[in-house]
């Protein structure tokens, strides 16, 4: 057996071991699986868990960022009560007299190559010596760095390789079959707010009328960043990001702020202090933060840190807090760079979705879990989206991942919702909401339609009986074919085709007559209404 339920059942995860069945491949001998977790379900701690008890061989774990690294190493001596060695620039895994069981290693490192030694430095590692490869943030595992590292390490046949991953969209377009064979579990964004592991989104929809993305051209499946950075670095377009979003975090709710470029996040993070200053008179406590500080650098971390702590409040940034940052006290996310990108939007809300520390702790049922974040200072989590003229381009917000399977329409009726002013629930009470009144609309067009076919029923059931009526002697011996415009009439008048077959000129001149004296249709209602004009537009004579 590949995967030993007793190692998810000890994991000390947020996601409840009556959920444990969702990691296991069916039991077989599959011997690489994905498993898909929103932001905030412990996917640290899965891996931890999966490490700790994994049974045969060494295990290493690769990611793509410092943070990442940082973090899983912080968490896995953690969880297994081992030492953890590190495969990272300067640092080197192996080095010491014994070898530790778990490695956390950069994938960036062990692409290396080494000239003096003529290798990579995953070349380092013996294949044979390890039984578990676990690939963080693995939506990446297609790129090539990845699939070269994956490669080495197959070389040992008994070797198991998990990704966890929170997004398993790539914008390529590349598939993860090549990595991975199962999905073990998916357990989405939908999924941890309905169970009560995380906040639910509550979006705000900002109109921004110098906002025009219809001209961007979209590059590798989202908006050029070049010409998105063009436009959102516009000064009335930052104007009309800055003011919103201090509006909305008040004097002292977290805000995480995503931009486009670097220019865009400087220069809003000054207006952020602007804005906060002349709303509430003192300076708004806000720092930028970008690529340009390395991620080992003293000062990012000391903002990093600080933010956590809660002594900044409005955090604004360029592509450096996606994927890894946890920030449990962020209240609101502020997406000023709009995206068609799932992965990427996913990523950025989830920045907000973890509940308040220790709201959820210990609580084992989702009823429980939902009402104890409901009266936590955080019930919801604030998301911004800035929208203008997005011409061709179909952008992502909060409803696209809390909608699951539903139609676009109750997508577009839940956005509608939202954007109210006097709205003031989440983004699953606007769901709610528009699938009700979606429901109410269907009931009343199901109510018109029934009621206008029972009408065509009765009016195509209801005909004369010709035996009734009291025709005149001379119908009995006069003839001439009944015209065209008769037949009609006598059609709408509610005579059927064989009666008029039947009928002389005479003959349907008087049933006409009789008609208009004794309707039974709507049409011989209204044709009796009219003034008795005996002439042979009517009678046919």
């Amino acid at each position: 057996m590949i995967y030993d339920s007793e190692i998810i059942n000890s994991m000390p995860s947020q996601v409840s071991t009556e959920h444990s069945e969702y990691f296991l491949p069916g039991q077989s001998q599959t011997r690489s699986s994905l498993v898909v977790a929103a932001t905030g379900l412990g996917k640290t701690v899965i891996m931890g868990g999966l490490a700790r008890s994994w049974p045969v061989g060494r295990v290493m774990m690769i990611s793509h960022r410092f943070e990442l690294n940082q973090q899983s190493m912080k968490s896995f001596s953690q969880i297994c009560g081992e030492e953890v060695d590190l495969e990272q620039a300067g640092y080197r895994a192996d080095q010491r007299c014994s070898k530790c069981r778990i490695v956390v290693a950069s994938v960036q490192t062990l692409n290396s190559y080494q000239r003096k030694l003529g290798r990579h430095r995953f070349e380092r590692f013996d294949p044979d010596e390890f039984g578990l490869l676990m690939i963080d943030e693995a939506h990446r595992a297609a790129a090539v760095s990845y699939l070269k590292v994956v490669k080495h390490f197959r070389q040992n046949p008994n070797l198991c390789v998990v990704g966890v991953t929170a997004t398993p969209d790539r914008l390529d377009g590349v598939g993860m079959g090549c990595v991975f064979e199962t999905t073990a579990c998916d357990l989405n964004l939908l999924w941890g707010v309905e169970n009560g592991w995380l906040v639910a989104p509550k979006q705000i929809f900002v109109q921004i009328d110098g906002l025009d993305l219809s001209q961007i051209r979209t590059v590798g499946g989202d908006l050029d960043e070049k010409q998105l950075a063009k436009m959102v670095e516009q000064e009335q377009n930052l104007h009309a990001m800055a003011g919103p979003i201090v509006d909305v975090c008040g004097r002292d709710k977290q805000a995480i702020v995503f931009t486009a470029s670097v220019q865009q996040a400087h220069r809003l993070n000054e207006m952020l202090r602007d804005y906060h200053q002349r709303q509430f008179g003192v300076p708004g406590n806000a720092v930028s933060l970008d690529g340009s500080l390395n991620p080992q650098d003293p000062k990012r971390r000391q903002i990093v840190s600080d933010f956590k702590s809660g002594q900044i409040q409005y955090l604004v940034n360029c592509g450096v807090a996606t994927e890894g940052f946890d920030a449990p006290n962020v209240r609101v996310v502020a997406i000023g760079r709009p995206t068609k990108s799932r992965a990427l939007y996913l990523q950025m809300l989830g920045r907000g979705t973890r509940p308040l520390p220790g709201t959820v702790d210990g609580i084992d049922t989702a009823m429980g879990r939902l009402a104890a974040i409901n009266a936590s200072d955080k019930p919801y989590c604030t998301v911004m989206d800035f929208i203008g003229q997005a011409g061709r381009h179909e952008l992502v917000c909060s409803t696209d991942f809390m909608a699951g399977n539903e139609p676009p329409e109750v997508k577009e009726r839940a956005n509608k919702i939202s954007s109210n002013k006097d709205f003031d629930g989440t983004q699953l009470d606007a769901i709610k909401q528009a699938k009700e009144e979606l429901e109410l609309e269907r009931e009343a067009r199901r109510a018109k339609v029934t009621a206008k076919v029972q009408w065509k029923a009765v009016e195509q059931a209801t005909s004369y009986d010709l035996s009734t009526i009291p025709f005149s002697y001379k119908t009995r011996f006069r003839s001439g074919a009944v015209s065209e415009k008769q037949a009609g009439l006598l059609l709408k008048l509610g005579y059927t085709q064989s009666q008029i077959e039947g009928m002389t000129k005479l003959k349907a001149s008087e049933a006409i007559e009789y008609a208009k004296k004794n309707p039974i249709t709507s049409f011989g209602k209204w044709l009796a209404r009219q003034p008795d004009r005996r002439t042979t537009s009517t009678t046919g004579f």
